[in-house]
């Protein structure tokens, strides 16, 4: 991202900021939504981090020692033998930013470029 222009490397950010946003609320509706009991719990330990200087984030529940809930997303998109996998792929969450993502990158590329 050097090679960028220097007002593009500061537009790009908030757009991925945006975005991850917008993916962490689909996860967290989709995974209230869920039919499967205490999966809902999960919804409240979906966030995202931001990388790279905010060129990329990383979104999804989070777990291990303090977040108990966020262990059970793991129940909530494969299920086990006894049930659960009643939450949609967060791929699909991705999927439907796609196109908004890069419409608003393709504005300010555009904009910046010209």
């Amino acid at each position: 991202m050097s090679d960028v222009p220097r007002k593009l490397q500061k537009e790009i950010p908030p757009i991925v900021k945006k975005g991850a946003l917008n993916i962490k609320e689909a996860m967290r509706k989709d995974l209230m939504a869920s039919s499967y009991s205490g999966i809902n719990y999960v919804a409240s330990t979906v966030s995202f981090d931001e990388l790279d200087g905010g060129f990329a984030a990383v979104i999804g529940p989070s777990s291990g020692r303090g977040r108990g809930k966020g262990s059970l997303a793991n129940v909530a998109y494969f299920g086990t033998s006894r049930g659960g996998g009643t939450v949609r792929d967060p791929k699909e969450a991705l999927a439907d930013e796609e196109d908004n993502f890069l419409t608003h990158l393709g504005k300010v590329a555009g904009g910046v470029l010209d």
